[in-house]
């Protein structure tokens, strides 16, 4: 996604990383490991928030979270 991000219209990065993701995440069995931007939050209206957590709580995947600060 960053080498396509920055030529793809705005439209497109969204429902493009939906159609990856989500197969992605229907197919995580036990251990999902979440990577989250501690300096600015996670966007109420993420495809994280809206979509991937669900899937995997759905599944009873075990989520470790991380946060990450940007310099």
């Amino acid at each position: 996604m960053d080498i396509v991000n920055p030529v793809l219209p705005k439209a497109v990065p969204g429902p493009l990383w939906t159609k990856l993701s989500v197969p992605f995440e229907n197919g995580t069995t036990s251990d999902a490991y979440v990577f989250q931007n501690a300096s600015d939050g996670v966007r109420i209206n993420s495809i994280w928030t809206t979509k991937e957590y669900d899937i995997l709580i759905e599944k009873g995947v075990n989520i470790h979270f991380y946060n990450v600060w940007n310099p």
